[in-house]
C-alpha cells in the first residue's frame, strides 16, 4: 500500500469551514478505502471523570449504534481500552459472526478481522484510537500509514 495522505479536497474543506466531524468522515471514507476496511471509528483520548484516560466516540464510517454519540471506553474496559492502557495496536482474527455485522441494501456479514491503532502525536503521546473492521486480513504496512497520516490530521485540527 502506498502512503497514505490526508486529501487535498479535505484539507481545503476545513480550512474554508473548520469542521472537525466532516474532517474525521472524510479522513475515515479516504482511510477505509485505501485499507479495504467495511467500517471504521474515530475515538478521542481524553482525561474523564477523576482524571482517567479514556477514548471518547468522534466520527465513524458505515458504522450505526443507537447511542454511538456516546461510545466512551476507560482505560482497560474491551478492546478499545485495552490499546489505551497498552498504547499498543491490537488486530483481532475470525471474528465470531455474531460480534459484529456489517450491513448494505446488498445483504449483511460479519468481518473476519479488526484492528484497533493508537494514533500518537510527534512527542509519543497518544491522541486517538482508530477501530477498523475488515473482511479480508489488513496489511503489515498499514499500521504506519495510519499513524503517519493521523498525525497529519491533528496537526491539521490543531492549527
Amino acid at each position: 500500500m502506498e502512503q497514505l495522505i490526508i486529501d487535498n479536497k479535505l484539507i481545503n474543506q476545513f480550512k474554508q469551514d473548520k469542521n472537525v466531524e466532516n474532517l474525521l468522515r472524510g479522513f475515515l471514507w479516504q482511510l477505509a478505502h485505501a485499507t479495504e476496511a467495511c467500517q471504521g471509528i474515530i475515538y478521542e483520548v481524553k482525561n474523564g471523570n477523576e482524571g482517567k484516560t479514556e477514548a471518547v466516540f468522534l466520527s465513524s464510517y458505515a458504522y450505526s449504534h443507537p447511542n454511538q454519540k456516546e461510545l466512551k471506553y476507560a482505560e482497560g474496559e474491551g478492546f478499545v481500552g485495552q490499546v489505551l492502557h497498552d498504547k499498543k495496536e491490537l488486530i483481532i482474527s475470525n471474528i465470531p459472526s455474531d460480534y459484529l455485522t456489517i450491513v448494505s441494501g446488498l445483504g449483511k456479514s460479519a468481518p473476519a478481522h479488526i484492528a484497533i491503532i493508537p494514533i500518537k502525536n510527534k512527542t509519543g503521546n497518544m491522541f486517538s484510537i482508530i477501530e477498523l473492521a475488515s473482511f479480508r486480513s489488513f496489511d503489515s504496512n498499514v499500521l504506519s500509514s495510519i499513524s503517519n497520516a493521523e498525525v497529519e490530521l491533528y496537526e491539521l485540527i490543531n492549527s
